[in-house]
């Protein structure tokens, strides 16, 4: 009962007439969401080190006049750096398979991160997509 002296909680209508197995649907779905989330945040992106000195690979390409370039200068970061990989202003670092920086997780999106950040945005959709179909369902439930 809801009156003037007991007013119930915001999130209350998610769960108020949620019984049963949607419950622990939304409840794993959670789970499953913060440790995609944890993941992303917590794992290295793929951030690289400091390579002062041409690779040999870089100079072996260029001595046989390959067009083909492995390695790269990269005068913000005062760095040879790879092909594949990218200098970020954000992060201040050159991350390997760069995709961007995340506004949630407040890192940046690379190679070793990105399963788990595709895994935290499909777990979250999914999650409200669920939430709202259970509670659309409820609320046109005779």
């Amino acid at each position: 009962m809801n009156d003037m002296n007991h007013p119930q909680p915001m999130n209350a209508w998610i769960t108020q007439s949620m019984d049963g197995p949607p419950r622990s649907h939304v409840t794993l779905g959670t789970i499953g969401t913060l440790i995609s989330l944890s993941l992303v945040s917590c794992r290295d992106p793929g951030i690289l080190r400091r390579v002062n000195q041409e690779p040999n690979e870089s100079k072996e390409a260029r001595e046989k006049k390959q067009h083909r370039k492995t390695w790269m200068w990269n005068d913000q970061a005062h760095t040879w750096k790879p092909t594949m990989a990218s200098y970020d202003n954000d992060v201040n670092a050159v991350v390997r398979g760069f995709d961007h920086v995340c506004p949630f997780t407040g890192t940046a999106i690379g190679a070793n991160n990105l399963r788990s950040f595709h895994a935290f945005t499909l777990s979250i959709n999914i999650l409200i997509y669920y939430t709202i179909g259970v509670r659309a369902t409820k609320m046109h439930a005779p």
